[in-house]
């Protein structure tokens, strides 16, 4: 049987290790959005089992729950400086707007999606020396495509 301590050094070692990977964030949000969802559906079925029957009630609450959902994982995604902005200020429309901002571009980070192109485009030359890199096959069919 582990002491106590052994077990407590194991939990805080396994901690730290969650605590400084990269997806971190991504998993717990979305173990924390499945809860949320299972606990939600509990609600719903406590709710339709005493008197509201009906697709409009369940389709307005999938929006409204989709709609929870994807604030409560951009709001996780932000900077911790826009969050705590948001928290020590008064509720301005910039402070909030720049935790939506935050977490949209954190967001697209994790997923790897960038709708920024920070590269300048390529020189005429420079698509030339890359076609001549190419293999003769993928050469000679840009050469038939160009030349058509």
């Amino acid at each position: 049987m582990p002491d106590l301590a052994s077990v407590n050094l194991l939990f805080w070692d396994l901690f730290f290790k969650v605590q400084h990977s990269p997806y971190a964030k991504v998993v717990f949000i979305v173990l924390g959005g499945f809860g949320f969802i299972l606990l939600l559906s509990f609600v719903r079925k406590h709710v339709f089992s005493l008197s509201m029957h009906g697709a409009v009630f369940g389709f307005a609450a999938g929006i409204i729950l989709m709609l929870i959902i994807d604030l409560l994982i951009v709001f996780g995604l932000a900077d911790k400086q826009a969050r705590q902005s948001l928290t020590k200020t008064k509720i301005k429309k910039e402070t909030f707007e720049g935790l939506l901002v935050s977490g949209f571009n954190n967001l697209s980070k994790v997923l790897g999606v960038s709708t920024v192109s920070s590269k300048k485009p390529k020189s005429g030359q420079e698509v030339i020396n890359e076609i001549f890199l190419l293999p003769k096959e993928e050469t000679s069919k840009i050469k038939e495509l160009l030349c058509e």
